[in-house]
C-alpha cells in the first residue's frame, strides 16, 4: 500500500513543479517588460499637446499638470522616426527628444536604464544615446559619430530626406533587446528640430502608481485643463503587447493545469490498486457495522492526503527551482553547450529578458496548492465509491 501511496505523491508533486514555476516566472516576465516599456518608452500617461492660445505656453501647460495630485513628474518630449547609420551598417529606429535631466530626476528611468559605456549625458547639442544592440549593429562606441536620417513632409514639395550628424555619449542597455533596439535619445532642442509636427509634440507624465485608478483619474483630469487635449495611459499605447502576453500566459498555464490533472489519474490508480488489496479490511469494517458512507469517506481521507503531502513536496521544489531559474537555465545551456559543442541558448534574450525576474506570490501558491488537492480527492471519489460497494458476503465467501 505504501508503494502505491509513495507513487501517487511524487507523481502530483513532480506535476506540481512546472505549474508553479511557469505561474510566478510568467508573471515576473510579463511584469518585467510592461515595467519598462512604462517607464523608458509610453510612460504612465502621453499626453498630446493641444492647439494652445496666444496666451497659453507648452512650458504652462506643463506646470500645470505638475501641480496636479497624484503626478510625480511630467517633461515635454518629441518622437519620430528615422534611419541611423554609420560606416559600419544601419538600422531603423524610434528617437525620443527628451530634457537632459530626466535621467537624474525620474527614478523609474534610471531603473531601468543600465548604462555600459559613457554616460546618460545630453548637455551637448548633438548628442545621442543608443543602446548596445544598436551600438553593435552599427560597429561604434562612445565618441562616434553616427547620422540620423529623417524625413520631413514639406507643403507643396517632395518629401525631403535630411541627415543629421550626432555623437554618441552614452550606451544603454534596459536588459530587454526588443526594446533597446528601438529606441534611442537626443536632446529636447534637435527633437523639436528634426520632428516639428505638432502630433510629434508631447508630454510624458509619471503618476504616483502606473498601476493604480489614480491613473485613470489624472488623465480624464489632464482632458479637461483644456479642448483637444488628449491623455493616453499606457495600457493603451501598450495594448497588443499585454494583450499578447496575458494570452501566452494564460495558455502555458492551463498546460500545466491539464498536466496536472493527467497527474491526478495516477492517483486515482494507486487508490485502485489499495481498495483491491484492502477488501478483506474493508469487510471486516462493514461487518462490524461500518456504512458505505464511512469507508468511501476513509479513502477520500486518503487522497486529501495524497494531496497535501504532493502539494507541500510540489510547492517547496517549484519555489526553489523559480527562485533558481536563472541558475538551472546557466547551468542546463553550459552542459548542452559542452555536449553539442556549438553556442546553444535555452532563453533568446532577443525576446525575453536577460536575467528571468520572479515575483513569488502567496495567493497563487495557495491556489496551485489547493488545485493539487482537489485534483486527489476528485481523482479518489471514485475508488472510494468503489469501496463503500462492497459487499462484505462476497468477500468472506471468496477468502
Amino acid at each position: 500500500m505504501f508503494r502505491h501511496i509513495r507513487g501517487a505523491v511524487i507523481g502530483a508533486a513532480i506535476s506540481l513543479i512546472p505549474l508553479v514555476v511557469v505561474l510566478e516566472i510568467a508573471d515576473g516576465m510579463i511584469k518585467g517588460i510592461v515595467d519598462r516599456y512604462v517607464e523608458i518608452s509610453s510612460f504612465h500617461l502621453q499626453v498630446r499637446l493641444p492647439v494652445l492660445t496666444d496666451k497659453e505656453s507648452p512650458e504652462e501647460f506643463v506646470e500645470k499638470i505638475r501641480s496636479m495630485e497624484n503626478v510625480r513628474m511630467a517633461f515635454p518630449y518629441t518622437e519620430g522616426n528615422g534611419i541611423l547609420y554609420s560606416s559600419g551598417g544601419r538600422t531603423g529606429i524610434t528617437v525620443r527628444g527628451i530634457p537632459d535631466n530626466v535621467y537624474s530626476q525620474d527614478e523609474g528611468f534610471s531603473r531601468y536604464i543600465s548604462v555600459s559605456e559613457g554616460e546618460f549625458s545630453l548637455s551637448e547639442k548633438d548628442s545621442i544615446i543608443i543602446s548596445r544592440e544598436t551600438a553593435a549593429l552599427l560597429k561604434v562606441g562612445c565618441g562616434d559619430t553616427v547620422k540620423l536620417l529623417t524625413a520631413k513632409q514639406v507643403p507643396g514639395r517632395q518629401m525631403l530626406l535630411r541627415p543629421t550628424k550626432f555623437t554618441v555619449r552614452g550606451i544603454y542597455t534596459s536588459g530587454y533587446q526588443e526594446l533597446d533596439m528601438l529606441s534611442a535619445f537626443i536632446t529636447s532642442e534637435y527633437g523639436e528640430k528634426l520632428f516639428a509636427d505638432p502630433d510629434r509634440r508631447m508630454i510624458a507624465v509619471k503618476t504616483d502608481n502606473a498601476y493604480s485608478s489614480s491613473l485613470y483619474t489624472v488623465a480624464s483630469d489632464i482632458r479637461h485643463l483644456s479642448i483637444g487635449t488628449r491623455a493616453y495611459t499606457w495600457e493603451a499605447l501598450n495594448d497588443t503587447l499585454v494583450t499578447t502576453m496575458g494570452t501566452t500566459r494564460k495558455f502555458l498555464i492551463f498546460i500545466m493545469i491539464l498536466i496536472l490533472g493527467v497527474a491526478s489519474i495516477n492517483i486515482s490508480s494507486s487508490m485502485i490498486m489499495i481498495v483491491i488489496s484492502k477488501k478483506q479490511d474493508i469487510a471486516v469494517l462493514k461487518s462490524m457495522g461500518a456504512s458505505d458512507s464511512d469507508i468511501s469517506a476513509i479513502f477520500i481521507l486518503q487522497g486529501f492526503f495524497i494531496g497535501a503531502a504532493a502539494a507541500f513536496i510540489g510547492l517547496a521544489l517549484g519555489i526553489f527551482a523559480a527562485l533558481n531559474i536563472n541558475e538551472i537555465i546557466d547551468m542546463l545551456e553550459s552542459v548542452l553547450n559542452m555536449l553539442l559543442q556549438r553556442d546553444f541558448r535555452l532563453s533568446e534574450t532577443g525576446y525575453y529578458l536577460e536575467r528571468i525576474p520572479v515575483e513569488l506570490s502567496l495567493p497563487k501558491l495557495a491556489g496551485c496548492g489547493a488545485l493539487a488537492i482537489l485534483f486527489s480527492v476528485v481523482a479518489s471519489w471514485l475508488p472510494a465509491r468503489h469501496a463503500g460497494r462492497i459487499r462484505p458476503v462476497e468477500i468472506f465467501r471468496k477468502h
